[in-house]
């Protein structure tokens, strides 16, 4: 059972970072088709991509912090994938100072295996009955590290969400890759240690578990595993869950590519939370995950 503390916003809720310069993050998308699969839902990939895409430019609003912006090219199309994969991220270009992806092609599975909800409202999130917030310390300071809706109905039930997926295939390409040579060099003690900066946020000395390669948390590890099982970046899905980005995603990825300024808290919903007066919801303990009695399917 999963143990929830309820405490005020003021002291858990991470400030929301207003932009300061008209400096962006701009991520140029480019759909290359690929036949769609059957899907539950009237979405469709180009309109979830430019959401999720969208998302990640909120975090990122001052890339660079000194008012310049930062162009990240994605391709993306359907595609038949292996096994059980619902999305891969594949780096096509990096380099710079700091050095960062540049070109990335991500593919979503179109064979048929996949169960997919595509969403034509991604940032409503009325399918879902329920929400939950998660944090942890890992030695910065409590850090928000999941942001989840369930009790999926509708569409949603028993079906994988592809604005989900999105995101986090779009947050590989944003530092947390395995191709990436940033990453590489980050992650040699299997890790992320988060250093004072224009990127930390105020979380300089937090210690970020990637043991599972370029994703958050270890599986084989129970402790890591229940800190960080809620993050967009873990390594699977749940059906009938949504995820949008925690703050420690957008900490990884901007400690990885020195993303400045980093917005920890995107306005992604207008009816983000249902919410209890001041009071966040956070799992302090976790014992486990929320929809773990549902299968999970890995991500790339």
């Amino acid at each position: 059972m999963k143990t929830r503390l309820l405490l005020s916003a003021a002291f858990l809720i991470v400030a929301l970072q207003c932009a300061t310069s008209n400096a962006s993050l701009i991520i140029q998308r480019n759909y290359t088709a690929g036949s769609a699969p059957t899907m539950a839902g009237s979405g469709n990939l180009t309109s979830i991509f430019d959401a999720a895409a969208d998302w990640w430019e909120l975090a990122y609003h001052d890339p660079n912090g000194d008012g310049s912006d930062f162009n990240l090219a994605i391709e993306y199309k359907w595609a038949a994938l292996s096994g059980t994969t619902l999305g891969v991220h594949s780096l096509q270009s990096e380099g710079g100072s700091p050095h960062r992806e540049t070109g990335a092609l991500i593919r979503f599975d179109n064979d048929g295996s996949s169960s997919w909800f595509a969403d034509a409202t991604p940032y409503e999130n009325s399918e879902y009955n329920n929400y939950a917030e998660f944090g942890s310390d890992f030695g910065g300071g409590l850090l928000n590290t999941g942001r989840v809706f369930y009790g999926a109905t509708g569409d949603a039930a028993g079906s994988y969400d592809l604005f989900t997926v999105a995101l986090h295939e779009i947050g590989h390409a944003l530092g947390l890759s395995s191709a990436n040579n940033a990453f590489v060099a980050e992650n040699g003690d299997l890790d992320i240690d988060v250093t004072a900066g224009g990127w930390d946020g105020g979380y300089a000395g937090s210690v970020l578990n990637t043991r599972n390669g370029a994703h958050l948390g270890n599986a084989s590890d129970s402790t890591d595993n229940v800190r960080y099982t809620d993050a967009l970046m873990y390594p699977s899905v749940t059906a009938g869950q949504r995820k949008y980005g925690s703050a420690m995603d957008i900490l990884a990825n901007a400690q990885i590519s020195k993303w400045h300024n980093p917005n920890f808290n995107p306005q992604f919903s207008s009816n983000r939370v249902p919410e209890p007066g001041s009071i966040a919801v956070w799992s302090l303990i976790c014992l486990g995950a929320i929809g773990r009695r549902n299968r999970r399917r890995p991500r790339g």
